[in-house]
């Protein structure tokens, strides 16, 4: 069975400041670093397929990642270890976030 440790990135987004632990430990790779963009998506590469080919292209709104405070946004595989977070409304200036990779994540992983 497959574990994936949660792991956990804080944010500071104002102007779009994104700072964020190191996914690389936990066999994520992300496409940010310390700064975002308000509206930018949020990309994370697994270092294993996670979804099947079948997944893939399709927007959902079922959460695999939790943030706090709450982004409403969707969610997409691009391909079988490559997710996509878009945010409806961007994420706020100036706060704080949490994120938590969520048991969900492993539902249909191969």
């Amino acid at each position: 069975m497959r574990t994936i440790l949660a792991v956990l990135i804080v944010a500071a987004v104002g102007g779009g400041l994104f700072a964020c632990s190191s996914f690389d430990d936990g066999g994520v790779v992300v496409n940010f670093e310390e700064t975002v963009q308000l509206r930018q998506n949020l990309m994370f590469t697994f270092d294993e397929a996670m979804r099947p080919d079948s997944s893939l292209n399709i927007w959902d709104t079922t959460s695999v990642i939790s943030f706090t405070p709450h982004v409403a946004g969707k969610f997409k595989w691009i391909s079988p270890n490559q997710l996509v977070f878009s945010p409806s409304l961007g994420f706020a200036p100036a706060t704080s976030y949490t994120a938590e990779l969520l048991p969900e994540l492993l539902q249909g992983a191969e």
